[in-house]
């Protein structure tokens, strides 16, 4: 089994603590670190974006990188370069935060993108992914 190594995020801004609270996790945000460092991420109202490091870092208070167990790394990178451009999921957003199960299917929230390149999740549960459920995936820590 590969790894990829992926970036949580967590600030005291209003939105990142309500998704701390509502998840139970101290981690809101989750992206992809790229094999040239940059991360990829799905960012609200902008949708799957290339980030700078040092960029992520300055958003978020503190960070933290994970390397999860990922089928096949070859194939998550190149799965989520082609997800750039794409709309943010804002129904998976509020169908996690309200708990109904609401999903855009042409688009991502953080953590059901990063979900989707890993091959672990049936594709019916992405979009209630949240950071935490990337963290609990069995992970190496480099």
């Amino acid at each position: 089994m590969q790894t990829l190594p992926v970036i949580f995020g967590r600030s005291y801004k209003p939105i990142s603590l309500a998704i701390q609270i509502r998840t139970f996790c101290r981690w809101s945000h989750v992206g992809a670190i790229m094999p040239d460092g940059r991360i990829i991420e799905a960012v609200g109202g902008q949708g799957v974006v290339i980030t700078e490091r040092r960029d992520f870092e300055k958003r978020y208070r503190e960070t933290m990188v994970r390397h999860v167990m990922c089928q096949n790394t070859e194939l998550a990178y190149a799965l989520l370069n082609l997800q750039i451009g794409k709309r943010y999921d804002n129904d998976a957003f509020w169908g996690v935060a309200l708990g109904t199960g609401w999903d855009d299917l042409c688009a991502y929230q953080c953590a059901e993108l990063i979900g989707s390149v890993l091959g672990h999740f049936d594709t019916a549960l992405l979009a209630t992914l949240v950071p935490k459920d990337i963290l609990k995936v069995k992970h190496a820590v480099k």
